[in-house]
């Protein structure tokens, strides 16, 4: 990503002369990936950040990533070589085929408050062909805790992740309050 980024003029100008300028990038790919980001999303998402430029929003840099991370994807599947969301999506697709490829009792995945697409599908591929139970904390909102609000909304991040599971398990919500902070 680092080496694709250098060779992006739009990214190199800014970010040569910092110790670890390109670490932001190389970041914003991995998101990008985790996504299921594709090389023939490109095109795709260059257009719909271009629909910003009309309200006098700067797009190049966000374009400039979006072309290093398909251009580090190509180089990745030249070299024959994956990513993690190669596996989560490797995962899915063997579930979706063959549920019984899992042959387990029960499954425990934990650390995804703000899944991304491929984690998401995996987890949705649980729950449709394993009777997966997901049990999800919504911890207040950060800033809302720092505002001093008593009934902090859960963050925006974790409302997502819940409408996209809703739809696939029942729904049961604890309302047993948080033990207080030590």
């Amino acid at each position: 990503v680092r080496e694709q980024a250098r060779a992006e003029a739009r990214l190199s100008e800014p970010l040569d002369f910092l110790a670890d300028g390109y670490g932001a990038v190389e970041a914003a790919v991995v998101d990008l990936l985790d996504a299921g980001f594709e090389p023939v999303h490109a095109e795709a998402a260059q257009e719909r950040l271009g629909e910003f430029q009309s309200q006098g929003l700067s797009v190049d840099l966000g374009c400039a990533v979006i072309r290093v991370a398909a251009r580090s994807v190509a180089v990745l599947r030249e070299n024959r070589v994956g990513h993690r969301s190669d596996l989560l999506a490797r995962a899915t697709d063997l579930l979706e085929d063959d549920p019984e490829r899992l042959p387990a009792r029960g499954v425990f995945v934990h650390g995804f408050s703000d899944a991304t697409g491929r984690a998401t599908e995996l987890i949705l591929a649980l729950l449709r062909h394993r009777s997966a139970v997901v049990i999800l904390d919504t911890p207040p909102e950060p800033a809302a805790l720092l505002a001093g609000s008593a009934e902090a909304p859960p963050g925006i991040f974790v409302d997502r992740f819940y409408e996209r599971l809703s739809g696939f398990a029942p729904v049961v919500e604890s309302n047993a309050a948080p033990p207080p902070p030590p």
